[in-house]
């Protein structure tokens, strides 16, 4: 199996959008899932940054904005406001999900690698991401995340969530691969 992983193209949406919510109902709570509207609205913001992993169709995604573009989680206004007073360029990672059938095969890895190389090439200091307690959480905490807080029974879904931080500007992160 060839997993083909590329950078999102914001005119590209239509082609993309059935695979896409089908990754948004498979990978995450009812309580958390983003509607047609607001995905397209996301992925299609100028300073979004976008990667998708395609099989036959979308199988994975993994997308972050500027922090200050994305209000809707726990304490985004004191995050906004730490990282300004530090002068910090903070961004944002808002969705990192593989179809069930295709994960354990380093396709996560691979797109989260990838964003952290991005945001690091347009400047951002640091990627802030709620991160679900498991897999993800391990991910993010793999490519040198720092955990900052958590939120037991995240958006009422039962699961508990943690703020993590990962920075982009740190030289020992070398050119952002896991560590370990």
């Amino acid at each position: 199996m060839e997993i083909e992983l590329f950078k999102f193209e914001k005119e590209r949406y239509s082609r993309f959008d059935k695979d896409l919510m089908a990754i948004e109902t498979a990978c995450f709570h009812p309580n958390i899932q983003e509607t047609t509207h607001c995905k397209k609205k996301l992925l299609t913001l100028e300073d979004a940054i976008v990667f998708l992993a395609r099989d036959n169709k979308i199988v994975g995604e993994s997308y972050a904005l500027p922090l200050n573009r994305y209000k809707k989680y726990p304490d985004a206004q004191k995050l906004i406001y730490y990282y300004e007073q530090r002068n910090m360029k903070a961004l944002y990672h808002v969705s990192l999900a593989v179809l069930p059938e295709y994960r354990n095969k380093g396709i996560g890895r691979k797109l989260l690698h990838s964003l952290l190389n991005e945001g690091r090439q347009r400047g951002y200091d640091v990627l802030v991401a709620h991160a679900r307690i498991g897999a993800s959480l391990a991910l993010h905490v793999a490519f040198g995340a720092k955990v900052m807080g958590s939120y037991p029974n995240w958006f009422k879904t039962g699961d508990t969530y943690c703020l993590c931080e990962i920075p982009l500007k740190n030289s020992r992160l070398g050119d952002m691969r896991p560590k370990g």
